[in-house]
């Protein structure tokens, strides 16, 4: 593989297919190969369990490395119904009763409310949520954790409507150092 290669496919006919310089340069058989497994990842996005495109064989991985993931909680403190807590851009609306996917049902202490947010973050499958971070928590506060180890994780933003209710440890996670991650490999 070329020094310079982002991507190389090995296709099922046997031929290594790597990122053409141009567009001029793409073949018929690169172009369709992406093709596919845009396809692939789409469906995959959208929740769906694909069969891999053409016979190649996708791994969908993460890998965790030496590092530190990024960190940042959320402290509940009396919160009320209509306080929301938005991380990675999406807000998650505390309700009295009937949480759906983007709400958590507010407990009867601030420690039931922080686990109720918790599970409502983790079993959520938005593309910005699931497998970018997850949530825990200990008492009243929920820490959300990058997946990955590094410095990718500090772009993850947390933001809430009410700081002293919802309060957050900063406008994005911090923390994440080293590491590195493989996303998917690709083989015939």
């Amino acid at each position: 593989m070329a020094s310079n290669t982002i991507v190389s496919i090995n296709h099922p006919d046997g031929a290594l297919l790597e990122n053409p310089s141009s567009a001029a340069g793409m073949t018929s058989r690169w172009r369709e190969t992406l093709i596919e497994l845009s396809k692939f990842f789409a469906a995959l996005a959208g929740g769906f369990q694909p069969a891999a495109p053409g016979g190649i064989t996708v791994d969908v991985s993460r890998v965790r490395t030496s590092g530190a993931p990024a960190t940042g909680t959320a402290t509940c403190v009396g919160i009320l119904a209509a306080d929301t807590v938005t991380i990675n851009g999406v807000t998650f609306t505390a309700v009295a009763a009937g949480a759906t996917a983007y709400q958590f049902n507010l407990g009867g202490s601030d420690a039931a409310t922080a686990a109720n947010l918790a599970a409502q973050v983790n079993a959520n499958a938005d593309a910005l949520i699931a497998g970018i971070f997850t949530a825990s928590v200990v008492a009243n506060v929920v820490t959300f954790t990058a997946y990955l180890k590094g410095k990718a994780g500090n772009a993850i933003t947390l933001a809430s409507s009410n700081g002293v209710r919802a309060a957050v440890s900063g406008t994005r996670l911090t923390g994440g150092i080293g590491g590195s991650g493989t996303i998917a490999t690709f083989s015939a």
